[in-house]
């Protein structure tokens, strides 16, 4: 019980945790796209009433630019540092999770045979809870590494358009970083937690559940 509870509030913190940089990943994005989006109007702009520019907007802009790309990495930083503190938890309790899926779904079988409801109740809500937790870690995981995936391909189609020639180095040298730089969440590197996990876990349950019911049915003809 203690364990459970444990784990409880280490997935609602690591929850909030996650929620509150993919949040920040968004805003960021959208403050980037905002502002090439005005690059790019104003370039058009200069090309056909370059008597009406004015270059300090410009500068100003690009700064902005700047300190959202910074923040950006700045939110990377982020995302490796909440690896770090949670590699550990996650890895236990991804295991734990697993270890206690199979035995449930096991048990849910023992007890159609024969057919013991009370049983079957318990093992089945207890495999949903184990199923629910490990599917809201990889849930709030995947909304991180989702928000972050946003700046590549937003960026690579707006730097195609009207930019200012110093701009688009300073964003192909952004795309080099990203490129480069490691952004997700991992079982102390073990293996890499996303949907994939979910479809393995899920494989592997079966193929042990499916080994464990050719025992007990082998063992029971034996008897």
């Amino acid at each position: 019980m203690t364990s459970n509870c444990k784990q409880i509030c280490m997935l609602v913190q690591f929850h909030e945790v996650t929620q509150c940089i993919a949040k920040r990943f968004r805003l960021v994005n959208a403050r980037i796209r905002q502002e090439l989006i005005i690059q790019i109007y104003r370039q058009s702009e200069r090309r056909h009433y370059p008597q009406y520019v004015t270059h300090s907007r410009d500068g100003a802009s690009s700064n902005k630019i700047k300190s959202f790309m910074n923040a950006y990495q700045t939110l990377l930083d982020a995302v490796n540092q909440a690896n770090a503190f949670y590699c550990d938890l996650l890895m236990s309790s991804i295991f734990y999770k697993f270890v206690h899926v199979t035995i449930s779904l096991y048990t849910f079988f023992l007890f159609l045979m024969p057919i013991n409801l009370l049983g079957l109740i318990t093992s089945g809500t207890m495999s949903l809870c184990h199923i629910c937790y490990l599917l809201l870690v990889v849930s709030s995981i995947t909304d991180v590494t989702q928000a972050a995936d946003q700046a590549t391909p937003m960026i690579c189609k707006l730097i195609n358009q009207d930019l200012d020639d110093g701009l688009k180095r300073q964003l192909e040298s952004f795309l080099q970083q990203l490129a480069v730089k490691q952004f997700e969440f991992s079982a102390r590197g073990y293996f890499k937690i996303s949907r994939q996990l979910l479809i393995t876990m899920a494989t592997t349950v079966a193929t042990y559940l499916v080994v464990l019911i050719q025992f007990h049915t082998q063992s029971k003809d034996g008897n």
